[in-house]
């Protein structure tokens, strides 16, 4: 899995977008530039699929007021309510999971 920069979510955000974080991340891809690579090592791209990952509906809030908008007390109100703990599917088709194989 890698994130996709070619994807809607990364040209809105260009440097902001969540995948960026040097130097964690020091080369990013498109499906497209990935599988030329995979071509080039000898690999046939398989399968390419767009995972949902799972967040609780507490880390969300959290990620949305206090990391990004800095609303602290929002947040600290938001987090008194019951559901904190609600597993949320989220896929903003941003992070691709690619299967490749060595040609028979």
């Amino acid at each position: 899995t890698t994130g996709d920069i070619g994807s809607t979510g990364a040209r809105i955000r260009g440097r902001k977008w969540r995948m960026i974080h040097p130097p964690t991340h020091l080369h990013y891809f498109t499906a497209k530039n990935l599988a030329r690579l995979l071509h080039r090592v000898g690999l046939q791209p398989a399968s390419t699929t767009y995972p949902a990952v799972k967040r609780t509906l507490g880390s969300m809030l959290f990620g949305v007021f206090s990391l990004r908008l800095g609303a602290h007390g929002v947040y600290s109100v938001l987090s008194r309510l019951p559901g904190q703990n609600i597993s949320i599917s989220l896929n903003l088709h941003d992070i691709m999971f690619i299967v490749a194989r060595k040609p028979a």
